[in-house]
């Protein structure tokens, strides 16, 4: 007789995660409200994988004209190291891409 013990775990993360997921699609909208008041067309969506593949990926599904991403300020060496969101972005996207430094 199995007692459950693994899936309460996994079900316990999976409720974390939905409940993650509905907060972080709630900001986004509220992000969005003062973009559609000006006639600019918003589409929200929480994927979970790799940022960065998963940005160009959604770009290319939904023929994005631009992205706007955040910049850490990660410059030179720390950048080619650890590699940021925002470079693999400017390289791979189908579409144009902003950069906002937040640092």
């Amino acid at each position: 007789i199995y007692s459950g013990a693994v899936s309460n775990p996994l079900r316990e993360g999976w409720e974390s995660w939905e409940r993650l997921e509905k907060a972080s699609l709630s900001k986004l909208r509220e992000y969005a409200k003062p973009l559609e008041a000006v006639g600019i067309s918003v589409t929200t969506k929480h994927i979970l994988g790799n940022p960065a593949p998963v940005i160009c990926s959604v770009a290319r599904e939904l023929e994005i004209d631009t992205i706007m991403v955040g910049r850490g300020g990660r410059r030179g060496i720390a950048e080619a190291v650890l590699g940021s969101v925002s470079n693999y972005v400017f390289h791979h996207a189908p579409c144009s891409v902003w950069a906002i430094n937040f640092r």
